[in-house]
């Protein structure tokens, strides 16, 4: 009976989990390389979720939410106010931007 790839390198990376192997020792037993054990490994084991949707309700309003942070390329951060006046924020930034 034929495995696909997929198959063998779920197989391989399965026991590298329970024997504690390195890629290096894997690879070495399987006749694998290296980084198509660690290529299957991050495809086959993913551990970011992706997106996830955030939905806000009017419960969850609190006072960090009264602000929002604006990061310039410079890197400094202004926390800005809800209702804030645009032509100050304009001439805040115009300001930073000019000092660095």
């Amino acid at each position: 009976m034929a495995t696909t790839i997929r198959e063998r390198m779920l197989a391989l990376l399965k026991r590298r989990d329970r024997e504690g192997l390195s890629f290096r020792a894997l690879s070495e037993i399987s006749g694998e390389p290296i980084w198509r054990l660690a290529y299957y490994h991050r495809i086959l084991f993913k551990t970011h979720p992706g997106f996830v949707e955030v939905t806000p309700t009017a419960d969850a309003v609190s006072d960090s939410a009264k602000t929002f942070d604006v990061t310039l390329t410079s890197g400094v951060r202004i926390a800005v106010p809800t209702g804030f006046d645009a032509s100050e924020l304009r001439r805040l930034v115009s300001t930073l931007d000019a000092r660095c």
